[in-house]
Parts: C-alpha cells; sequence; structure tokens
C-alpha cells in the first residue's frame, strides 16, 4: 500500500489551523483543535443572483459563465448571465414557453412552444443581439427535447393538446427541419442533451394520468435512437445540460416539485447533490461541473432563483 508521503510527495502537514486554499485529497493537522483534517473536493448546487423576470417553462443555452433563459410561458424575454449577473437582451419575436433550444449565448437557437390557444413549430436563432425567425418544425408541439447548435439543431418527442404523446423527431441543417427516425417511446416534457449526431433525450411523461412518469433514456447517433439505462427518479419538465457521455438531469416533476440532480457518464445515471430549492420547468446550461438553474415553479409560485453548480471545498474531520 503506498503511503501518503509516496502519493503526495509530502509528509502530512502540522498546522495551527485549517487551511484557506487546498487540493484534492490534502490531509493536515490541525494542532490547535488537535484533529486529523482533510479536503474533498465535491460538485454542489450553490446560490447565485434571481433572474430579473421570475416565470417557469422557459429553456436554457449556453454555459454557467455566457448562458442565456429564453422566453417562458407567455413571455418574450430574454436574459444573458455572465455567471454573475443576469442582464436583459433581445427579445424573441413570439412569446412562448414549453419550448426547447441548444447552441451559446451568442449563437442559439429557439423552436416549437406553446402559442395560446395551439401549439407551434416556430424556430428562432439568435446572433447575440437579435432573434431572426427561420423555417419552422415540420410537426407542430409542446414540450419537446431538444438539443444542438443553430446549423445543427435536434428536436425529439413533444405534445399537442387533445393529441397522443410524439416520437417524432426531426433535424435542423441551418435553415430547414427534416425528418429523422422516431423515438422508441413517444413522451413530452422530457429533455435534451448533447449534439444532432450524439443526443441524449430522457425522462418525461407518456401518455396517460399525470403520475405515468418516465424513467427512459436513449441516445441518438444521428441516424436512430437507442434505449440505455434508466434515470433513477423518473420525472418530467426537468432540465438537462452538458453531452451525451457527461450531462446533468435536474429537478422536474416527480410527481411533486423535486431537487433531485442525475449525472450520466455515457453509461448509467448517478444520483448527486440536490437543488436548494426543488423546482419544475426551469431553465438550465453549462456541464457537469460547472452548470445553473434559473427560475421554474416550485409547486405554488413562479421563481426567480438561480442556483449555480460547481466543484466546492469540503474540509471533513477524519475520524476512526
Amino acid at each position: 500500500m503506498s503511503t501518503y508521503k509516496e502519493l503526495k510527495g509530502i509528509n502530512v502537514q502540522y498546522v495551527d489551523s485549517d487551511k484557506e486554499a487546498a487540493t484534492e485529497g490534502d490531509v493536515w493537522y490541525n494542532s490547535s483543535t488537535k484533529v486529523l483534517k482533510m479536503y474533498a473536493a465535491v460538485n454542489a448546487w450553490g446560490s447565485a443572483e434571481d433572474v430579473n423576470t421570475a416565470r417557469k417553462e422557459l429553456s436554457g443555452a449556453g454555459t454557467q459563465t455566457a448562458g442565456l433563459i429564453i422566453g417562458g410561458s407567455g413571455s418574450d424575454k430574454v436574459e444573458s448571465y455572465d455567471g454573475t449577473n443576469w442582464s436583459e437582451t433581445g427579445d424573441i419575436n413570439t412569446a412562448r414557453g414549453n419550448a426547447a433550444s441548444g447552441g451559446t449565448s451568442t449563437a442559439a437557437i429557439f423552436f416549437a412552444g406553446n402559442v395560446s390557444p395551439g401549439v407551434t413549430g416556430l424556430t428562432e436563432t439568435f446572433d447575440g443581439s437579435s432573434w431572426t425567425e427561420t423555417g419552422d418544425l415540420n410537426d407542430t408541439r409542446q414540450y419537446p427535447g431538444g438539443c444542438g447548435t443553430t446549423t445543427a439543431a435536434l428536436c425529439a418527442g413533444g405534445h399537442e393538446p387533445g393529441g397522443v404523446d410524439k416520437a417524432v423527431s426531426e433535424e435542423f441543417n441551418g435553415s430547414t427541419w427534416a425528418e429523422g427516425n422516431n423515438l422508441n417511446t413517444g413522451r413530452w416534457q422530457l429533455v435534451g442533451l448533447g449534439t444532432q449526431t450524439a443526443g441524449l433525450m430522457a425522462a418525461g411523461q407518456i401518455n396517460g394520468p399525470p403520475d405515468h412518469l418516465a424513467d427512459e433514456s436513449e441516445e441518438y447517433n444521428g441516424t436512430s435512437y437507442s434505449e440505455g439505462n434508466d434515470v433513477n427518479t423518473a420525472r418530467r419538465n426537468a432540465s438537462a445540460c452538458g453531452i451525451q457521455t457527461a450531462g446533468l438531469l435536474i429537478g422536474g416533476l416527480g410527481p411533486s416539485a423535486t431537487g433531485k440532480t442525475e449525472e450520466y457518464d455515457g453509461t448509467s445515471w448517478t444520483e448527486i447533490a440536490d437543488l436548494s430549492v426543488a423546482r419544475n420547468a426551469q431553465a438550465s446550461a453549462g456541464t457537469t461541473s460547472s452548470a445553473f438553474a434559473a427560475a421554474g415553479y416550485n409547486g405554488s409560485a413562479d421563481i426567480a432563483t438561480t442556483e449555480e453548480f460547481d466543484l466546492q471545498q469540503n474540509i471533513k474531520t477524519i475520524t476512526d
């Protein structure tokens, strides 16, 4: 068995206070408190600045330090995030929620959604300042899963009031949508993450009673969907971010509002740190090491709360 010195290159340090700066695996003896301590870096949710306009059924794009939240139930508002502050930016042309999105903070795509009294296939792209309408989806819908970029997006599943849950999947080439192979399990209020040629669709609502929640997870290779391992907690109206081999599934209804977060490694889902504020219908963007969850519905009201998912210092006392 290797010693600590062999692993770290130094002996256990003898100090009179806890270390303010440490790296994963550091161990030290605190002579003041007479305890042995260690540093473990863990990803956890922490509070951040509220969005300007509380709302639900919105979408997200970009990263934690360069992100967007788009639309929402009856809203045309768009806000950009620099990792510290939210700022209002160019509104979408058609107010709507229950849509899907992809791309970056300066090249985003927003499609589908609910436009009272029905649903739409409207697609808009963002250039960093304004939104432009482009080719509509062939199949109008709300609550689809979506991912990708302004030149290569993916839209799958969804719902049309009075109709059955959709399995239809479409690809966007920068100007028009074309139908591809369907999901294996038609559903709505699902999440999408990744790219058009390496996408992931997970969770959702299957046609039937309100508690008929889906735990299915399907990977897309640019041609067809294959079933992967199920999420641990079936849910709908969650949010997601990341790529096909490193993604997050965040919050949702399962069946009540939840803060549960799961991480996908390309094979299986693992439950990790929960949101501080349980919610559904929120927006998310980022990676498995740096993400945000913003706004949404907490079960009784629209909220403006933002939380960030980051690597955080965690000092532990070593006991027998």
